[in-house]
């Protein structure tokens, strides 16, 4: 099994696994189980992992302009576990505009550089 099979295939165990949880034998109501939740959506159920294996399984020119969104997923999931220690809102209004403006602004630059190579791909594989 190639590398992109093997992460495909922990991606769908662990979304099914925590679909599986979260629906039949979560309670929410319970200290915990909101947390738990809230990263396991945001590592698997489409987050970090989820861009990261679209970063993984596409071409180059595509990847350069993936890696922010990859990154910000990555900070999102890392900012997580400090926000459940210290009883912070995971949605920090400040936390997230702050990287909401740098992902915009990193993804603007690479769309509207004269050579973009986002651009370039867009413009010879989209009808």
């Amino acid at each position: 099994m190639n590398k992109k099979n093997v992460i495909l295939s922990i991606l769908l165990a662990g979304y099914l696994l925590g679909l599986f949880v979260f629906y039949l034998k979560a309670a929410f109501h319970i200290k915990g189980w909101a947390t738990a939740y809230y990263i396991w959506d945001k590592a698997i159920g489409c987050g970090f992992f989820f861009w990261y294996f679209i970063y993984l399984s596409c071409e180059k020119p595509v990847k350069i302009s993936i890696a922010p969104v990859v990154v910000f997923s990555l900070i999102r999931l890392l900012w997580e576990i400090p926000s459940a220690i210290y009883n912070i809102s995971a949605s920090n209004s400040l936390m997230v505009a702050f990287l909401f403006i740098a992902l915009v602004i990193t993804t603007g630059i690479m769309l509207f550089r004269k050579d973009s190579k986002l651009v370039t791909f867009l413009v010879k594989n989209i009808p």
